[in-house]
């Protein structure tokens, strides 16, 4: 895998969205691997559900939806939020672009743009919570990207976030297309999927 044509690549990419980007930032080590892809959608479901719930869906029901899928993979911050309506309500709604890469590195949808938020239909294209819908149906069309492209978006992502962060110290306007927490809650997604980490502590380092 050349490493140096993915940092090549999410250098023109930056630049194209209007954001220059330190060229010698660390990169990506080649040897990282890819979560399985049951994983990856699990998470996916964990996510929605919690934002789900964060938006005001009755959590008795969402419980009897993750037992019904039998779902077992929630971080226990979640956990908490879903059984007891404890936590940051916010923090799980903004996730909603986390989960947006994960359906992309999933292959359930052809393009992840980082200038743009997920698709306002977005919530359509998973079960319907509210008749539980089994998340079968769309289990059957998962197919995960490569581990060059998870690590090209990843890279990029990391790009972007070191760009965001740079222009708060400097005071620099970033481009209108530019919503840094896409760009954050997506990187969180991307880093996860290839690492040991867990989904609540994600290193997010710049």
């Amino acid at each position: 895998m050349e490493i140096n044509q993915i940092r090549e690549n999410s250098l023109q990419a930056a630049q194209s969205i209007g954001i220059l980007i330190n060229k010698t930032l660390p990169l990506i080590d080649a040897s990282v691997q890819l979560r399985p892809c049951g994983e990856i959608f699990e998470r996916l479901m964990c996510l929605h559900v919690v934002a789900a719930c964060a938006y005001g869906f009755n959590r008795k029901k969402a419980q009897e939806w993750l037992v019904q899928e039998d779902i077992a993979a929630l971080t226990t911050l979640e956990k908490v939020f879903i059984y007891d309506g404890i936590g940051n309500i916010e923090q799980f709604k903004v996730q909603i672009e986390a989960m947006w890469a994960l359906f992309w590195a999933l292959g359930l949808i052809s393009h992840l743009d980082f200038s743009e938020s997920c698709n306002a239909n977005f919530v359509s294209l998973l079960p319907n919570l509210k008749i539980l819908q089994s998340a079968s149906q769309i289990k059957t069309i998962v197919k995960c990207r490569s581990l060059y492209e998870i690590i090209g978006a990843c890279d990029l992502a990391y790009c972007l976030h070191w760009g965001i962060q740079e222009s708060k110290i400097t005071g620099k306007i970033l481009p209108n297309s530019i919503h840094p927490i896409v760009i954050v809650e997506r990187r969180k997604a991307l880093e996860w999927l290839i690492s040991n980490d867990n989904w609540d502590n994600v290193s997010l380092d710049t």
